[in-house]
């Protein structure tokens, strides 16, 4: 029997115990300490170790492509013990095992301790796997609750300067509704994320609500769901989301959202905290309290991801085509979006988060002729920062900032707000 081999297996056996006791899937990554067998000159100028492969391919999450390396092996050992090399048999009943096929495990750990007569160690080691279980599938849900209580210097989003100049016209003071309105307000929210295959497809779902203090007409709902899809083509990982929504403003339907976005991630030679990928979506966004606003918005966009032990960030720039499905005033946009997060360990349990975002559109035509003759020009710098400091047991407090300045050659729609919020969070899973 091949020490070495017996050896992987014997690790590997101990790893899908731990994992079949702990009802997660294997890690995403073999341990640094599991040994791969030395092959001989022969087996490797001959054929691949499909055990190692199989192993890889469990550990990258790539079942599906195991289960291929797993039927490759079971053509090569054969189905006559008295042929077989009892090693390939135990790698055989351990990869069943670590792909959930317990019942052909089962009946292959007693082809090996009846045919082949194991050392002790090996005999333990098949008696703890039968004890314990093979790995079994278990979805995992996540679902998180979030309550708060904030302050917005701008809820109604109004105009910065109280005067409005018309092209070619006199200057016209708005009214007070038009200009800014503070409010303290409330907000509940909630999400829910669930595993619905072992391949990694996901449902997920997210409701907020705000309650004004005064200002009850922008009180806002909205509801959000969708699934998520992902797959590999050789190595390119790829993902897939659908999600489709809708906001209420002041109890009415304002708008529905439905979007769909691909996002691939190319196997480039980075170092292994650092991960590109290119993202491309359409959405289509309808009105209800609006005549002549939906649009189809169409976006490709770079990410680049960076995680380590003490930060992370993302840093990620997009062009935006916004196509006008009716008579728009301004017809079609055009624009580019530009996004910076962080997340850093500020020290002992205290954390700390940074969103900064650059958007701008610009318009295909007058906004509206012979009254506003200019065509819209939209630039949008928001940032937050955020003080995290998490209570145990998936408690934390979150106290956060925001501002907004929307800058924009049509004086009606400039305007800036700034907002503070004191909230608390809870998450778990199971």
């Amino acid at each position: 029997m091949n020490v070495p081999r017996r050896f992987l297996a014997l690790c590997a056996g101990l790893l899908l115990a731990a994992a079949a006791r702990a009802q997660v899937p294997v890690p995403t990554q073999l341990p640094e300490q599991l040994p791969l067998p030395p092959l001989d000159t022969a087996q490797k100028t001959a054929e691949p170790d499909l055990y190692v492969q199989a192993l890889r391919a469990i550990g990258d999450g790539r079942r599906d492509k195991a289960g291929v390396y797993l039927a490759r092996l079971e053509a090569r050992v054969g189905d006559d013990p008295a042929k077989g090399n009892p090693g390939d048999w135990l790698d055989l009943a351990m990869l069943h095992c670590a792909m959930g096929n317990e019942e052909q495990a089962l009946r292959l750990f007693d082809i090996v301790e009846r045919e082949f007569t194991p050392p002790p160690a090996l005999m333990d080691i098949i008696a703890q796997q039968r004890s314990r279980g093979c790995y079994r599938w278990k979805p995992l849900r996540q679902w998180s609750v979030t309550a708060g209580r904030g302050h917005d210097s701008n809820v109604n989003q109004g105009a910065s300067s109280p005067v409005f100049e018309l092209s070619g016209g006199p200057a016209l003071e708005l009214l007070p509704e038009y200009l800014p309105h503070a409010d303290s307000y409330a907000t509940v929210s909630a999400d829910y994320m669930a595993e619905l295959t072992e391949a990694g497809d996901v449902a997920f779902a997210q409701v907020y609500t705000r309650r004004h203090d005064s200002m009850d007409a922008f009180d806002t709902v909205s509801l959000y769901g969708g699934i998520d899809h992902p797959w590999r083509i050789g190595d390119w990982r790829v993902r897939g989301t659908a999600t489709i929504g809708a906001l209420w403003l002041d109890n009415t339907i304002y708008h529905r959202q439905g979007q769909l976005q691909l996002r691939v991630t190319p196997p480039l030679p980075l170092p292994p905290n650092i991960e590109a990928s290119v993202l491309g979506g359409v959405s289509r966004l309808s009105y209800n309290l609006l005549n002549n606003f939906d649009s189809v918005t169409t976006e490709l966009r770079g990410i680049l991801r960076y995680r380590g032990e003490r930060w992370q960030g993302q840093a990620s720039a997009a062009v935006l085509e916004d196509h006008a499905l009716g008579t728009r005033p301004g017809g079609d946009r055009h624009g580019w979006n530009a996004m910076l997060f962080g997340r850093v360990a500020l020290g002992g349990k205290l954390e700390g988060e940074m969103d900064l975002s650059r958007q701008e559109w610009r318009g295909a035509s007058a906004y509206s002729p012979g009254l506003i003759n200019l065509t819209r020009h939209q630039r949008t710098l928001a940032g937050r920062a955020a003080l995290i400091y998490p209570l145990g047991g998936g408690h934390s407090v979150q106290l956060e900032v925001r501002r907004v300045l929307n800058h924009e050659n049509i004086s009606l729609f400039k305007y800036d707000s700034s907002q503070v919020l004191l909230s608390w969070n809870w998450r778990d899973s199971r």
